[in-house]
């Protein structure tokens, strides 16, 4: 509740005339001082960065309030305090839960003050300097409420300038307040604004603050993600002796960089505060409620759809690419459940083989021929390529060893994923130290008594695993009578393929880290490995290491080879990857858009 002296400037003149006491704004108040004609000081609560703050009772209601008393400098500045009474009177429109609502302006002999509600709790520094760091769940919960209380904020046009943790109050019950919108500037208020001025604290400054543009609310998101970073390193991501040297560092980006953020962090949540702290704003998330459910969604449980394993992203990511994974919910929302006219009549499910190596350095193999072979088969258009996290998930709930098959697990399998193929064999070493492979390719409706046998050898050397592996799918390839492209697209490199197959399972898996160190090793052992430089950047993406996945994308564009005949579907995706990593989803767009006309299966 607030009185008519809300609509009266505490300018010259005796607007607010004194009331019991002529109180000097320098002085600190002591329990039972009365301040206007409503509010007796019950104790002192700390220092403010615009001045003292205080628990109050007041008189009319029969309730407790915070009281802050403005310091002497900003209560003496006329110019200030009108231009604080506007940016109050447009605050106090904010009504949100997590929002502290400022309930009154008052003003006593040299005294100015306001009132606002009183929250018993404890402020986020407090708690900070407290436990030393918070969990990323906490983390995440914390600033899900904030980001909804900055929405509400912004949808009424007005920007905190000043979020901080100081700024912020958590109750016993783990709920976050936001405090102190007395330095904030209606966004619709250009009058109000001086060129140049800075107002804030250095470490939470976004970059257009530091700058002194006129600002909205991403200004703020940017702040909130310094705030989540600081949770998480118990630090914030700026270090520097003077302000300016922190300044400094928000204007070249390092608070994108995360560095000295816990290796622990999950990789989702790096990616948000990744996004928050884009020194471009136009490259941060829109608005607070955006960002507050993708907080959101870090809590709550995922979404389990038919056939797939629940573990997020980056599961999708693995498959195709996000980039294709993004085309393919634009364009057919649901690729294995769609109607059997919009997709193509072959559907290959490709089961675990067997090692039966006995070569620890070849163990890699049981599990990298399915994963291969789906590499190289998804962009045939003439054919519905099960991905590995789903074949795998499958021989498990149906109990298959590797390489085996029975006709109850061919018809169950043949029902759950609708399809017309299965494949899977074994892979043993030859007298003279070369490889071979066994497979058998059924056809549901024959059962296993018509599967057709296909073999494929390779002599001993460094690329016998290469060699076989791509023989069996050109054998495959001839079997189900499929065009060149599944023949010339396998994206193989024998130096380096037990890392890159060892790469690939763990992003299906989930395991980002792991994927990008074994991807690391991949790279370094065949530079001109385009396929692995692709899930490198998909995978410091997942880890949100964006420059470091621009970076590796950049590098798969330049090591792919152009045209159809030899990585014409993979440099199509690291080509929007790319262009999405640069800050261009339009022109992301349309090379997705090319690659599903090339590659419409």
């Amino acid at each position: 509740m607030t009185d008519e002296r809300d609509a009266t400037p505490p300018g010259p003149g005796g607007d607010l005339e004194p009331t019991r006491t002529n109180i000097r704004a320098a002085a600190r108040l002591s329990p039972g001082d009365g301040v206007g004609d409503r509010y007796t000081i019950v104790g002192r609560l700390g220092l403010g960065g615009m001045g003292e703050v205080y628990r109050a009772r007041d008189e009319e209601l029969g309730v407790e309030v915070a009281l802050k008393v403005l310091r002497p400098e900003y209560a003496g500045d006329r110019t200030l305090l009108e231009r604080f009474r506007r940016e109050i009177l447009l605050a106090r429109q904010v009504t949100h839960g997590n929002v502290v609502r400022i309930h009154d302006l008052g003003k006593e002999g040299e005294l100015v003050f306001l009132t606002m509600d009183l929250v018993e709790g404890r402020s986020l520094r407090q708690l900070l300097e407290e436990k030393g760091r918070f969990s990323a769940d906490e983390t995440a919960e914390i600033g899900r409420q904030l980001a909804e209380a900055l929405a509400a904020a912004h949808a009424k046009g007005v920007v905190h300038r000043d979020l901080k943790p100081s700024n912020v109050m958590i109750d016993a019950d783990g709920n976050a307040y936001v405090t102190d919108f007395g330095v904030a500037r209606s966004i619709t208020a250009p009058d109000l604004t001086r060129t140049g001025l800075v107002v804030g604290t250095p470490e939470y400054l976004s970059p257009e603050q530091v700058r002194g543009e006129d600002l909205d609310g991403r200004s703020d998101l940017y702040a909130l993600g310094v705030l989540l970073f600081e949770l998480l390193a118990g630090k914030p991501p700026t270090q520097g002796q003077t302000a300016d040297e922190v300044v400094a560092q928000h204007l070249q980006g390092v608070p994108r960089r995360l560095a000295g953020l816990p290796e622990e962090t999950p990789a989702n949540l790096k990616a948000i505060l990744r996004r928050c702290l884009e020194p471009d704003r136009r490259r941060r998330y829109a608005d607070g409620a955006e960002l507050a459910r993708d907080l959101a969604d870090l809590s709550r449980p995922r979404p389990r759809w038919p056939g797939w394993s629940g573990r997020g992203r980056l599961a999708l990511w693995a498959g195709v690419g996000l980039a294709l994974v993004a085309a393919a919910l634009l364009l057919r929302p649901d690729r294995d459940a769609g109607a059997p006219g919009d997709r193509p009549a072959a559907a290959l499910v490709v089961l675990p083989f067997a090692d039966e190596t006995g070569r620890p350095e070849l163990a890699w193999l049981g599990p990298g021929v399915p994963e291969l072979l789906f590499e190289a088969l998804v962009g045939e258009p003439e054919l519905r390529v099960v991905s590995p996290q789903r074949s795998l998930q499958a021989a498990s709930d149906l109990k298959l060893a590797p390489g085996s098959l029975s006709e109850s697990a061919v018809a169950l399998a043949a029902e759950i994923f609708d399809s017309s193929r299965l494949l899977t064999g074994s892979v043993r070493s030859r007298a003279d130290g070369g490889l071979r492979i066994d497979a058998r390719l059924v056809d549901p409706a024959v059962g296993l008594d018509g599967a057709a046998f296909l073999h494929a050898e390779a002599p001993a050397g460094p690329d016998s695993a290469r060699q076989v592996i791509a023989d069996l799918q050109g054998e495959l390839a001839a079997s189900l009578r499929l065009g060149r492209r599944a023949r010339e697209e396998a994206p193989l490199s024998s130096p380096a393929l037990p890392q890159y197959s060892e790469a690939v399972r763990k992003l299906w898996e989930g395991d980002a880290l792991g994927a990008r160190d074994q991807l690391q090793e991949a790279v370094q052992a065949d530079p001109g490995f385009g396929a692995a430089w692709l899930r490198l950047g998909q995978a410091y993406e997942a880890n949100g290491q964006y420059d470091q996945a621009l970076d590796a994308t950049d590098r798969a564009v330049e090591t792919l080879p152009q045209g159809p005949a030899g990585g014409g579907r993979l440099r199509l995706l690291a080509r929007a990857q790319q262009a999405r990593l640069a800050g261009e989803p339009e022109r992301a767009q349309e090379i997705l858009a090319q690659l599903v006309a090339d590659y419409p299966g």
